[in-house]
């Protein structure tokens, strides 16, 4: 009988200087990038847009972390993140990516913890596969989102 490995579907989500991990079932989808509309708010906040009949806010984890703002072309996407909270006011939020992620299959022995200084949008920083990856503080962008309503 073979043995089991803990195993978690991840996407690698590319961004700089480090790319982003996050689990499979956090991310709706991945969609081609779609300019949203705002009216005010703070500059992370980069507004709204539809998708299955549901407003969805924008967030820039770059302008969340005092970076700079990611240039949009057409590789930009959006990957839409399911909420962590039945109490979260929005079913979704998005994030802006640079490019198409990669699925990744992440046993628990080829994470290592890897010191760093975090930014203000991430939770820890690991080393996957000889790269330094980023895992997002999706609680905290999520609080961020659910106050603009």
């Amino acid at each position: 009988m073979a043995e089991q490995t803990n195993q978690v579907a991840c996407l690698r989500i590319p961004k700089d200087p480090n790319n982003l991990l996050l689990p499979n079932v956090s991310v709706a989808e991945v969609i081609p990038y779609k300019a949203p509309l705002k009216d005010s708010g703070p500059e992370w906040f980069k507004g709204f847009f539809t998708w299955r009949n549901t407003k969805v806010p924008v967030v820039s984890m770059e302008l969340v972390n005092g970076e700079a703002e990611l240039d949009v072309n057409e590789r930009t996407r959006l990957a839409v993140i399911n909420r962590l909270s039945d109490s979260a006011k929005f079913e979704f939020f998005a994030v802006l990516i640079k490019d198409l992620p990669t699925l990744v299959r992440v046993h628990e022995e080829d994470l290592k913890p890897e010191d760093g200084t975090t930014q203000a949008s991430e939770l820890s920083l690991a080393q996957l596969e000889q790269q330094v990856v980023v895992i997002p503080d999706l609680e905290k962008l999520e609080i961020m989102v659910n106050e603009l309503a």
